[in-house]
């Protein structure tokens, strides 16, 4: 199927065999195939052209309509798009969203006051006539610690931002706790 048709998700033109190529980890053959049928519109040939014009490369063309010039243009191998493997809502506050999410699922876990500056993760069912162990680090995959703070563990967990160690503040902040 070498006739070019609009892929209404980017408004781009691209051949069935393009569509196929980058939608092919998502859909099954028979859902693609009805996609090209019912939504792709084919594209109308232009009068003085000499018919329709591959794709448009001179205008700034949209993210999914580059991925999918890239599987295209990947010297005849086949690629699909990137496959996310985590979800993230902003890359500013991924940090924040794994403690809130730690913070909500996990009873018995607080975080002080000074949050988001200061990302301190500690027990409230600790006594303070008691040892208080408490451990900290950047958030490099995810804020690790936290997972460790429990009866039996870590007292506080203090936090930094993503590959960085917590601020002093923070760490003093844990220690009065």
């Amino acid at each position: 199927m070498d006739e070019l048709r609009v892929d209404p998700s980017d408004g781009e033109k691209y051949t069935f065999n393009e569509i196929a190529a980058h939608y092919k980890n998502r859909y099954k053959k028979s859902e693609l195939n009805a996609y090209w049928e019912s939504e792709c519109k084919p594209v109308k040939a232009k009068k003085g052209r000499g018919g329709a014009t591959p794709r448009g490369r001179d205008r700034k063309a949209k993210p999914e309509a580059e991925a999918k010039a890239m599987a295209k243009e990947a010297s005849g191998r086949i690629r699909g798009p990137a496959n996310p493997k985590r979800f993230i809502n902003e890359e500013a506050t991924i940090v924040q969203d794994c403690i809130d999410g730690l913070i909500w699922s996990t009873p018995n876990l607080g975080r002080l006051d000074g949050y988001p500056d200061v990302k301190v993760v500690f027990r409230t069912d600790w006594s303070k006539d008691k040892v208080a162990v408490i451990c900290g680090g950047g958030a490099g995959h995810e804020p690790m610690h936290g997972g460790f703070v429990g009866k039996g563990m870590l007292t506080a967990a203090v936090s930094g931002e993503t590959f960085a160690s917590p601020t002093i503040d923070a760490v003093l902040a844990a220690i009065v706790q």
